[in-house]
């Protein structure tokens, strides 16, 4: 997000190695709950294992990226969504959002960028253009009834940014 065009200068979904780690990490939880359901613990002990490595290995990644992102933008701001304000954030798996946010602090601050966290709460329901309230008619999606449809994440990641460089104004 740009504060003095205010306008957003780069959106990304990071690599493919992200998401192809990612993908694997869905398919071994999956074989992990087959093998539980057919009684295979021991078998099943080994991808929770293996997973465990994956795991870690997809925070580290994803946050290098995001720091060299950053570097490539003159050292911009990282901000991140605060969402310790949701009660249950197991109820679609365990996801390692912890240890991916301790690596981006770490290699931000390697590369000489710094990070913060914005509350979140709602960033999806607003548009970022005009701050006006947004539908989403598909999951990938956000409509605003005056600017059109955009891609739900990149229009939250724009609010959060908003949210940010609104704090600092106050």
């Amino acid at each position: 997000w740009d504060t003095k065009d205010e306008c957003i200068v780069h959106a990304s979904m990071l690599s493919q190695d992200v998401h192809s780690l990612h993908n694997s990490i869905k398919a071994s939880d999956k074989q992990k709950i087959d093998l539980v359901n057919q009684g295979r613990y021991e078998e099943a002990q080994l991808h929770r294992q293996a997973n465990i490595t994956k795991k870690k290995e997809l925070a580290i990644k994803a946050a290098q990226e995001i720091a060299d992102i950053a570097f490539v933008w003159d050292n911009a701001v990282i901000v991140t969504e605060d969402l310790s304000w949701i009660s249950n954030t197991m109820q679609n798996g365990r996801w390692n959002r912890g240890e991916l946010l301790r690596w981006i602090k770490h290699y931000a601050e390697l590369n000489g960028s710094r990070m913060f966290k914005v509350n979140s709460a709602k960033s999806s329901q607003e548009c970022h253009v005009c701050r006006g309230k947004v539908s989403h008619p598909k999951w990938k999606d956000s409509m605003c009834p005056e600017h059109g449809l955009m891609d739900r994440d990149v229009n939250a990641a724009a609010v959060i940014a908003q949210r940010f460089t609104d704090s600092l104004k106050k």
